[in-house]
């Protein structure tokens, strides 16, 4: 980390510290030189880097950096091995920034190389819906959601049981899900929600995520927004 010292910037920090609540402190170091650095790491040295977790991640920006090493490791990494680290990760993980970007460094997922991994990646994401973590359950959540979509179904069931007395974090990866849902499947994710199922915060987020969305129509915001006049 000494190699990125130079690119510390404390007005960059502050604006951290407004959009991200987290208890791990932030230096102020840009994403672009994270992601470069991340980049950086050899192989042999990534699993020094995972053995940091979790009890000696002393920054967000080091979040950062073990979600992109996390991200790449899956590739050559035994799975069971790679979910403990991720998993003892998402434990340690306290904000949407780290799990979405692990989210994000995950892409390569949905190319036919990697299908195998991703075959095998699924069962996992799908057992870790019993966990009570917020932030496992972000990530599975959103995982399953963006690379997944067989897993919508069970999804689509599982909202159901999140409640408005639930973690901040969590709801609003339901409302995501459901609005990303919604973009690839609007008629069947239409008639889920006129079914109010959901609790009532999560479907008024759900339906303001969807009016908001650059890649909803016009006609389909529109019948959206009767709907949240019916709710």
């Amino acid at each position: 980390m000494k190699e990125l010292e130079k690119y510390i910037d404390k007005n960059y920090k502050r604006f951290c510290e407004k959009i991200a609540s987290t208890s791990h402190p932030f230096l102020g170091i840009k994403m672009t030189y994270l992601h470069a650095y991340s980049r950086s790491i050899q192989e042999s040295e990534a699993l020094k880097w995972l053995e940091k977790i979790p009890n000696h991640i002393q920054s967000a920006e080091e979040g950062i950096i073990l979600s992109d090493i996390l991200g790449k490791t899956l590739k050559t990494m035994p799975l069971q091995t790679w979910w403990e680290f991720a998993y003892n990760f998402l434990l340690w993980c306290d904000c949407w920034n780290y799990t979405d970007n692990l989210l994000s460094s995950l892409k390569w997922l949905k190319t036919p190389k990697y299908s195998h991994i991703s075959q095998a990646l699924y069962p996992i994401l799908l057992s870790s819906l019993s966990t009570t973590h917020p932030f496992v359950l972000r990530f599975s959540i959103l995982c399953l959601c963006f690379y997944y979509p067989q897993s919508h179904h069970t999804l689509l069931n599982f909202f159901k049981t999140i409640k408005d007395e639930d973690e901040y974090y969590l709801k609003l990866a339901v409302a995501w899900a459901l609005c990303e849902m919604y973009i690839k499947d609007e008629e069947k994710i239409y008639t889920y929600l006129s079914a109010k199922t959901l609790s009532p915060w999560i479907f008024s987020q759900t339906l303001s995520k969807i009016i908001s969305s650059r890649q909803v129509s016009t006609d389909s915001k529109e019948k959206i927004k009767k709907l949240k006049e019916r709710k």
